[in-house]
């Protein structure tokens, strides 16, 4: 898959985006991520925003910037990469799966609250 934006997302790079592997992977990979983590936090955040690989911007948002981690080859071995305003969703734990090193943070106390809760579990690896 590859996106020529250059800032602006047109429709047909929306349509690109849901209709890659990338974005079937991370679908999967957030589903089984979703399902690991009923934490009480979890459930509480998932009531309010549901799903977040079903959100409309993030379904181009997630696939377009593995493909740009990917491509730059950033976030291997002492590189790393932040996600500022990540929400408590799956995208940190897809990326550090895949070996990239990923520091998320939010203005929200309940998402570190919900992510040291599902890492001091070891609720997803």
């Amino acid at each position: 898959m590859s996106f020529n934006t250059k800032g602006i997302v047109t429709k047909e790079d929306w349509y690109k985006a849901i209709q890659s592997p990338e974005y079937d992977e991370q679908a999967a990979f957030s589903y089984n991520f979703l399902n690991a983590c009923r934490t009480p936090i979890m459930r509480s955040y998932l009531k309010k925003w549901g799903d977040p690989i079903k959100h409309c911007s993030r379904k181009f948002e997630y696939p377009y910037f593995y493909q740009v981690i990917k491509s730059f080859n950033v976030g291997l071995e002492n590189d790393k990469i932040l996600d500022i305003g990540s929400g408590l969703t799956f995208f940190p734990f897809f990326l550090k799966s895949r070996s990239y090193n990923i520091v998320a943070i939010d203005i929200d106390p309940i998402v570190k609250r919900g992510y040291e809760e599902i890492e001091k579990g070891g609720l997803h690896e």
